[in-house]
């Protein structure tokens, strides 16, 4: 089976060495408060998720009552950030989601400097990236501090929950059905069935964890240089939704998920 691996954060004031994202304003609005940790409420009823940008949750097995710390802090982190400002909307290639909010890129001005939000809350590690299948701008400057974050091990990258995972055993990821993972390992095989790659990790394809890439999906990797195929016996970083099928599995929609570690 094709197996796919995940990246993660951490907590570090941000510098001018940091990658920034440079996108032009399409809207200005007024922030009246939050949503959750990741979606912002402006003064016109509207509401925009942080694209790119994963804030912790609790997970669904905890009692619902019980207090998620990561989660907390980084709608903290959020509010101190954007709540009662004007910020700057940079609009995804999809505008809005299936709930009608508006996808974005954030930024806010202090002075002359522009702050970028997104980049700013993974810098700090409260949070991890992601990339997006229709594309997603600056999520090559926005991976790269979260890598910075979460080598120095700050924020919730001191954590284990939020530890990068290793492939090898899957007893371990199976634990983690349904929430968004960051997963490496070597891959032993690449073999494609039907209208899917697997990407497998363990000789027992029945148990092990896998990275399936549908054949659409295939394709889009191939034009970015990285056949799955071309994957098997080389030591690579995942990140998805952990889900089952022959054991825990990511499947990988869009080449930006996967890292060749050792290139």
């Amino acid at each position: 089976m094709l197996r796919i691996l995940v990246l993660c954060c951490s907590l570090l004031a941000p510098g001018p060495a940091l990658a920034n994202c440079a996108l032009p304003a399409d809207r200005t609005a007024m922030v009246t408060g939050l949503v959750d940790g990741e979606t912002l409420l402006l003064g016109d009823g509207g509401r925009v998720r942080l694209i790119t940008y994963l804030s912790p949750r609790r997970p669904l097995w905890l009692e619902a009552e019980r207090a998620w710390r990561a989660a907390d802090a980084a709608r903290q982190a959020l509010s101190a950030l954007v709540s009662g400002r004007a910020v700057e909307l940079s609009f995804a290639k999809d505008r809005t989601d299936r709930h009608g909010r508006l996808l974005a890129q954030v930024f806010v001005r202090n002075g002359d400097a522009r702050q970028w939000v997104q980049g700013e809350l993974i810098s700090r590690g409260h949070g991890r990236a992601y990339s997006l299948k229709s594309g997603a701008p600056c999520i090559g400057a926005l991976l790269a501090r979260e890598i910075a974050v979460r080598a120095a091990g700050s924020g919730i990258w001191s954590d284990n929950f939020y530890r990068v995972r290793p492939a090898v055993p899957a007893g371990d990821l199976r634990k983690l059905k349904n929430t968004f993972a960051i997963v490496e390992g070597m891959v032993l095989k690449v073999a494609r069935v039907g209208q899917r790659t697997f990407v497998n990790f363990e000789a027992d394809w029945r148990k092990d964890f896998t990275v399936i890439v549908a054949s659409r999906a295939a394709r889009l990797f191939v034009a970015n240089g990285m056949d799955p195929h071309t994957l098997e016996g080389t030591n690579i970083r995942v990140r998805g939704w952990i889900r089952s099928f022959n054991g825990p599995m990511i499947e990988a929609t869009h080449p930006e998920q996967v890292e060749r570690l050792n290139e």
